[in-house]
């Protein structure tokens, strides 16, 4: 006999689902996290293109790489590059900016 779904512990994979969703609102999630060449990044909007990252230590460690890619990406599709980072209770959303070459569009 298994226990009931709300006593199981969610996997590492269910909660980055579940940030996906919940950003996604008003977008729609990227199938497979972005891994298809047609469709990048894990959040898409009409004007944003959103990575999601999330873990449930105490900090995580934000690489160049990762702000790289998803600039990249957005600039690809002619959207705004945002990344979300969830670290146990909190999180932190925000556009990412290239240092030179890139124009404010806040807007």
């Amino acid at each position: 006999m298994s226990l009931p779904k709300y006593f199981k512990k969610k996997t590492p994979k269910e909660k980055s689902q579940d940030q996906e969703k919940r950003i996604a609102k008003e977008g729609f999630v990227t199938p497979a996290s972005g891994a298809f060449w047609t469709h990048k990044g894990d959040v898409s909007f009409k004007k944003y293109l959103v990575e999601a990252k999330r873990t449930d230590k105490k900090g995580m460690r934000v690489t160049e790489e990762w702000l790289a890619k998803i600039f990249k990406e957005a600039v690809q599709e002619n959207k705004t590059p945002g990344m979300e980072l969830e670290i146990g209770d909190y999180y932190v959303q925000g556009i990412v900016f290239r240092k030179r070459k890139t124009k404010r569009i806040i807007q």
